[in-house]
């Protein structure tokens, strides 16, 4: 996909506004036309892993969830400092490729890798894959910028990704109902990197 950027502006209503990009960005901040609060979200989908197996997964690996049957392309693999793939002891977060996640990984579950070279399906309970997911793979990083202390927001209070519906409605982000304050202006700009 090529990079992009989108800006625009919509009124608050009080209840969540779906705004329809034709993508998901990877990057959004809104700005409420008060002048009191900057919200931003990182919306790419990054899940964090421990126990790695003995085979190395890299950029271009299929996995699944061994309980949740999510499926999703693998970007890039970070490992903190500690992990080694050799050792059995990898850990760190792995960037998932936009539009490929399908489903929800679960909390603590093992994934296989589905696409090795040999062919193969590699288990986790053989020791040869990445296992613990420590959280579902749908984290999202929003921070709220205001004149106060700067919280960390969720729910209602965050911006989030807009999946779309079949041919009805395109992807976006969607801005909470506790940030589209009835009658503000409320300003966007969203960016989606090269990928």
């Amino acid at each position: 996909m090529k990079p992009a950027i989108k800006t625009g502006a919509v009124i608050g209503t009080g209840g969540a506004i779906n705004i329809e990009l034709g993508w998901v960005p990877t990057f959004v901040q809104v700005f409420q036309s008060d002048g009191l609060l900057v919200t931003s979200a990182f919306l790419s989908w990054y899940m964090p892993f421990t126990s790695g197996g003995t085979v190395q997964i890299v950029a271009g690996h299929s996995i699944r969830g061994v309980t949740s049957r999510a499926v999703a392309n693998v970007r890039e693999v970070m490992i903190t400092a500690a992990g080694n793939w050799a050792a059995g002891t990898a850990a760190g977060w792995l960037a998932l490729e936009e539009g490929s996640l399908v489903g929800s990984f679960s909390t603590s579950e093992d994934i296989v890798v589905t696409n090795l070279a040999s062919g193969g399906v590699t288990t986790a309970a053989g020791g040869d894959a990445t296992a613990g997911a420590t959280t579902p793979a749908n984290l999202v990083h929003n921070v709220a910028i205001a004149a106060a202390a700067a919280p960390i927001l969720a729910g209602n209070a965050a911006i989030s990704r807009y999946e779309g519906t079949t041919a009805q409605y395109s992807k976006g982000f969607t801005i909470g109902s506790t940030l589209s304050a009835t009658g503000q202006l409320i300003r966007f700009a969203a960016f989606r990197e090269n990928t």
